[in-house]
């Protein structure tokens, strides 16, 4: 059987947790990002845009994220339902001095203040994109 005819089994999932899975971002869902880039409370969080996102930029952003030194950046799964809501990952990792700068956002304001990303440090949704580098 050739790719173009094995049925469609879901998203590909990386990392799997209780309530949460990670995955690799996908240029498919253009409109989600900028349905949640454009949302306010999101977008008050976002650093490096200056003013609302366009759908030129999310493309341009997800052509950086999916191909280019942007590679530690998952798609936040809620596990039950596999609905994208969200984003994750690191920036600026320096394997050398073995830093980087974690980033989490719930796009899917349905989704926030459900405990999914929490703030406090150690808990699993803030764990599992670290401990992934961590084994690069």
């Amino acid at each position: 059987m050739d790719e173009q005819s094995t049925p469609n089994v879901g998203p590909i999932l990386n990392i799997i947790g209780e309530r949460v899975a990670l995955g690799p971002l996908r240029s498919d869902l253009v409109d989600a990002h900028l349905r949640w880039g454009n949302d306010w409370a999101t977008y008050r969080m976002l650093d490096n845009i200056q003013g609302p996102g366009t759908r030129e930029h999310v493309i341009n952003w997800l052509e950086r994220a999916t191909t280019g030194a942007m590679l530690h950046e998952f798609l936040i799964y809620e596990r039950a339902s596999l609905r994208p809501i969200g984003t994750t990952g690191l920036r600026d990792v320096d394997l050398r001095q073995g830093t980087a700068e974690f980033t989490i956002g719930i796009g899917d304001a349905e989704y926030r203040g459900k405990g999914l990303a929490p703030k406090r440090p150690g808990s699993p949704s803030t764990t599992r994109s670290p401990r992934w580098a961590c084994t690069m």
